[in-house]
């Protein structure tokens, strides 16, 4: 999941796909810790894979989702709704698993954090 994390932050922020971005993912997870054995015996192939996964389009879509789901979390908040029931709504409305669910709660609790999240 931390590795998911910094990939967001550093690719679908951008919106498009970057060896750059990909670099830079894996070497901070390798310095957070994060798959850090994995990384370091397979950067090479880790690297391919991730810039073939992922097309533009892909990246595109995620980022606009990602904002949907953002918007639909300010817009329950603004109502005042209960965060138990605003995450509920968004596994739902999103098929989200819970900690997945939980994460946007989170990063989303800060008004001036910009950093969005994928799928």
């Amino acid at each position: 999941m931390d590795f998911c994390r910094i990939w967001d932050e550093h690719v679908l922020k951008a919106k498009t796909l970057e060896q750059k971005a990909v670099a830079v993912t894996i070497d901070l997870c390798i310095q957070r810790g994060y798959l850090a054995e994995y990384l370091q015996e397979h950067r090479p192939e880790v690297e391919k894979i991730m810039m073939t996964m992922f097309s533009p389009e892909y990246v595109k879509m995620a980022s606009e989702r990602t904002e949907k789901i953002k918007e639909d979390i300010s817009a329950y908040r603004f109502i005042n709704v209960p965060e138990a029931q605003i995450k509920d709504a968004i596994i739902r409305r999103y098929d989200l698993t819970p900690t997945y669910a939980q994460n946007f709660l989170d990063d989303d609790s800060d008004p001036d954090d910009s950093r969005p999240w994928a799928l």
